[in-house]
């Protein structure tokens, strides 16, 4: 089994996209061709979506190129002990990353009305539940027991 595995990291994903699409434009085929499972948490998760609605990889770099600005707002760190910890309680229970703009990068690469189980490539896509602070894994129903 091949699997394609995109790590998170912010608007470093956009990096991931553009080789992503080299890759496909040199290989002159969907970069989900390749694989057997597409995988990706936070960026990485929302490439994966994309490649897995047969989106092309070029299509995804853009939309990270229109949208990811407004995703990845770039704060200057903490710079008092005081700051440091609220800063860090708060990412403890808030997401990172507004997600009005996420939202839009989504519905850009995979239509509104489609849904997971929609999708005509294997996806999974691990994350954190943050009302009820656990794991939460969105994905194909490729595995009947997973």
């Amino acid at each position: 089994m091949q699997i394609l595995c995109l790590s998170g990291g912010g608007f470093l994903g956009l990096y991931t996209a553009s080789v992503l699409a080299e890759l496909e434009a040199y290989s002159g085929r969907p970069i989900a061709d390749h694989f057997d499972l597409l995988a990706g948490t936070s960026i990485g998760g929302i490439i994966a979506l994309g490649l897995a609605a047969r989106k092309p990889a070029a299509d995804i770099r853009d939309a990270m190129i229109q949208h990811g600005p407004k995703i990845f707002r770039s704060k200057p760190p903490p710079k008092s002990e005081m700051a440091k910890k609220f800063h860090l309680a708060r990412n403890a229970v808030n997401a990172k990353y507004a997600t009005s703009p996420l939202r839009k990068i989504v519905e850009t690469l995979v239509d509104p009305s489609v849904t997971i189980g929609d999708l005509s490539h294997r996806v999974i896509v691990p994350a954190i539940n943050l009302t009820k602070g656990r794991p939460q894994v969105f994905k194909t129903p490729h595995h009947p027991t997973f």
